[in-house]
């Protein structure tokens, strides 16, 4: 209460002290951006509720053959860079302060776009109205880094007074006046966030194009990571498919950073064992994709690196191993058991108290009925059904299945 009085009380002296500062400006942007003099966008708020940020105009209007915009460094003037190092830019935002979409002080409002790629920790920085400044933009502005600015903020909410806020407006002054921290190195402005490291599949066959469609329901965001592209070894296995995400290294790429994130899209279990050895070894984590559809009983224990597609199933205490994969409208009984590297074409079903071997393959519309197992290496056909024991290294095929390998 106490902050938010002081936060009106500041807001309005501000908005009539600086009138004619205010009126300056609005013609100056005018006669050198022309209109609209107000930039209107919005943004996250207080629990990330939606409230539309106003601030004087920066950049000009530019596109490319493409109609999309240019790159902040184009569109920035020296006149727009003028306004943000002295800060005449936010002169507006003392509205939404006095409206209660914003205080004086709080971590600043970025883009809505962010709000599902950050982490639960992140996702802190909205426990509290965001602000004209910040302790972030005191202690670096925008010359610090993403994981930085967010531990600040998130400093800011534990920490939080009145007497914070005044120490906090002063050094925002100070900073002002000094020009410090406008931007990052090499950057008109503060570089795009693209969440907690960058999203992969590796992969770019059928199983892997079906994956990207899932991940396009999400705006390619998975578990707070945006998917970057492909990482196959065949540099053309995309060419003639309409996707916006590129193949862009090989499968067993050494470029990578321990932050990001790789989802196995391939199907031969052979080469999911390799692929999952090598990132043990390099750079890039392997993590599990569920889709929203999927469904995971209780007690289920679930390897890393396992992929559950659409209406895939796994009832209650199932034990699946890494890197499986469960293909659409796959279903796991209770009880069963699968090994490393299996994977379930889609539409198979596993019953309880089955137990398959690594790197065990199924077909499409496969079935093993209950307590039955199937050893490592086995590959089972299409629509096949499964009654007895399988060996290891055996191919069945047929209803009942049989051995034809």
């Amino acid at each position: 209460m106490i902050k938010r009085l002081f936060d009106i009380t500041a807001a309005t002296t501000a908005l009539v002290t600086l009138s004619p500062v205010y009126a300056i400006t609005a013609y100056k942007v005018k006669k050198n951006l022309g209109s609209p003099v107000l930039f209107r966008q919005t943004r996250p708020g207080l629990d990330g509720k939606p409230f539309e940020m106003i601030k004087f105009r920066t950049m000009k209007d530019g596109i490319d053959s493409a109609g999309n915009p240019l790159p902040d460094s184009k569109r920035l003037t020296d006149f727009g860079k003028m306004l943000r190092s002295t800060s005449l830019d936010e002169l507006p935002g003392l509205w939404n302060v006095v409206k209660g979409d914003m205080s004086l002080v709080g971590p600043r409002p970025l883009l809505m776009e962010y709000l599902p790629l950050y982490n639960e920790e992140q996702k802190r920085r909205h426990n509290v109205r965001p602000g004209i400044t910040g302790y972030a933009q005191v202690n670096g502005r925008n010359a610090i880094g993403w994981d930085k600015k967010f531990a600040l903020d998130t400093w800011y909410v534990d920490n939080q007074s009145l007497w914070l806020d005044v120490k906090i407006l002063l050094k925002t002054v100070k900073k002002v006046l000094i020009r410090d921290g406008i931007s990052a190195d090499g950057e008109a402005t503060m570089s795009a966030f693209s969440g907690n490291g960058n999203l992969y599949l590796l992969g770019a066959g059928g199983l892997a194009r079906e994956i990207y469609s899932y991940l396009s329901g999400s705006n390619f965001i998975y578990d707070n990571s945006k998917l970057v592209g492909f990482l196959n070894d065949g540099s053309s296995a995309l060419d003639g498919f309409n996707l916006s995400h590129k193949i862009i290294g090989n499968l067993r790429s050494t470029d990578l950073k321990s932050t990001d994130r790789l989802i196995v899209a391939v199907a031969d279990p052979a080469l999911k064992e390799q692929i999952f050895d090598f990132y043990n070894k390099n750079n890039g984590t392997i993590i599990s994709y569920k889709h929203p559809s999927a469904i995971i009983g209780h007690d289920t224990d679930i390897g890393a690196g396992t992929v559950f597609a659409p209406y895939s199933i796994a009832a209650t205490n199932v034990k699946i191993g890494r890197c499986c994969t469960v293909n659409a409208f796959s279903s796991i009984g209770h009880d069963a058991v699968l090994g490393d590297f299996c994977t379930l074409s889609g539409h198979c079903d596993v019953t309880g108290n089955v137990k398959l071997g690594d790197k065990v393959f199924m077909g499409s519309h496969a079935s093993v009925i209950p307590r039955v197992q199937v050893g490592n290496n086995a590959v089972i056909g299409a629509g096949s059904l499964v009654i007895r024991r399988v060996k290891e290294n055996t191919t069945m095929f047929g209803n009942p299945a049989k051995k034809i390998f």
